[in-house]
Order: C-alpha cells, then structure tokens, then sequence
C-alpha cells in the first residue's frame, strides 16, 4: 500500500495552497492510524492531540486542512448519534433519560443543601473558611437576582431549559464563592454533538494504488 498517490492528488488539486504540506500530513495521519470510511473517525480536538503527540506541527490551523480534505472528497465529516448532547455533570451524556426529572432532582437536591445550611430560629448562618458568613442562600440570591427568600421559587420556575440555565448560574456561583457546596448537585447541560473526521472511499481507493 502507498500513500503516493494521494499525496499527488492533494498536490494537484491543492498546490496552489499554502497549506498544502499541512493538507498532506493530514491525510497520511489518518491513513496511518486506520481512520477509513469503516471507521468511527475522530474528533477534531481529538486529531489535533495526536498529531502533536506524534511531532506533527501543522502551519495552519487543523480546520484549514480538513476544510480542504473535505472539499477534495478525500475526507468525510458527520456526528455520531444526536446532533445535541445531554451532559450531566456527573453522569456524563444522559441522552434517553428523562430531562425534567434530571433536571429536577437537582434543583430538589440544591435547595435541600442550601435549607440544610440556613440558620436555626434565633441561630447564626454558616461560617464558610476563613471566618467569612456566608450562606448558599445568599450566593444564590445574587446569582438569580432575587430575594433570598424567593430563592426555592425562582429555581422551580420555567421551563425545563430555563431552570437548567438558573440551576447551572447558582452552581456556578456557589463553586465561585467561600460558602461550603453543603451537599452533592450538578450542572444539566446541552452540547452540541462533535464532528468526527475520516477518510473517504476515494482516499482509501487512492492508497491502494
């Protein structure tokens, strides 16, 4: 098996590119690390980690190259699976699981920490390190901009993507602040799924040459 003929492909309908050596080093690297059509490719952030690993400093940017690959169908690019990914700070992707309840049992779990945490009847609010009196109620107050007694209500108020948002800005704030987490709750979120990146059936045909 070669590469010669794809590196002459690439030089042909590429040359005039200043990125052209960038565009072949590309190519070779999946070809060598078995990226086929038949593959599962790779993530672009992934490809760039292993192209510095192996010593392959490109002199454009990674997108430059692949952006030329695909325009000379000697590189495919599609998503593995759902467009939108649910991530879920500790689970991980949650894609099939039930969203509200998700999101749900963390506000519930949440507001359980920061009540646990509020002051007795007649008692001081917790002490975070450094001596300093701060509750999570009062960070997440700040956060939501809303009174601290109204803190449960915001929480619990909107639709699902809205409280994901208010969920994600008083984790986010908590995390920022002196006050003691007081419990375990996390983050729902929405990514978009990346791009996976391999060669096409005519690099492949152009390497078995």
């Amino acid at each position: 098996m070669s590469l010669k003929d794809l590196e002459q492909v690439i030089r042909e309908e590429k040359g005039s590119k200043n990125s052209t050596d960038d565009i072949v080093e590309v190519a070779k690297f999946l070809w060598q690390e078995d990226y086929g059509p038949t593959s599962e490719g790779i993530k672009r952030s992934t490809l760039e980690e292993e192209l510095s690993s192996d010593g392959i400093d490109l002199d454009y940017t990674l997108s430059t190259s692949l952006k030329h690959l695909r325009d000379a169908d000697l590189v495919r690019r599609w998503i593995k699976g759902p467009q939108i990914l649910i991530i879920h700070d500790d689970k991980g992707v949650v894609n099939g699981e039930d969203l509200e309840e998700l999101v749900d049992d963390e506000v519930d779990s949440l507001i359980e920490a920061m009540q646990d945490q509020d002051p007795s009847e007649g008692g001081e609010a917790a002490v975070a390190d450094g001596g300093e009196n701060v509750s999570i109620r009062e960070v997440a107050s700040t956060a939501l901009a809303v009174a601290e007694e109204q803190v449960e209500a915001e929480l619990r108020k909107g639709d699902v993507p809205e409280r994901m948002e208010k969920l994600e800005d008083a984790i986010d704030a908590i995390e920022n602040s002196a006050t003691d987490k007081n419990g375990e709750y996390y983050r729902v979120f929405f990514i978009h799924n990346p791009y996976r990146y391999s060669l096409t059936a005519r690099s492949v045909n152009l390497c078995k040459n």
